[in-house]
């Protein structure tokens, strides 16, 4: 899935910055991007099933 291949370094290096700053400190964690990119995973499942 091409939601996988997207690391947080990739996240964090094109996208972070262009957040606003509460949603930076939010988002600036791996932990946290990870665990979003597997509820992203799941959701498109579920609609595919």
């Amino acid at each position: 899935s091409n939601a996988l291949s997207v690391t947080f370094k990739t996240f964090k290096s094109q996208v972070l910055s262009f957040l606003y700053p509460e949603y930076q400190e939010q988002y600036d964690s791996e932990p946290v991007w990870d665990d979003m990119v597997l509820k992203v995973v799941e959701a498109i499942g579920e609609t595919v099933k």
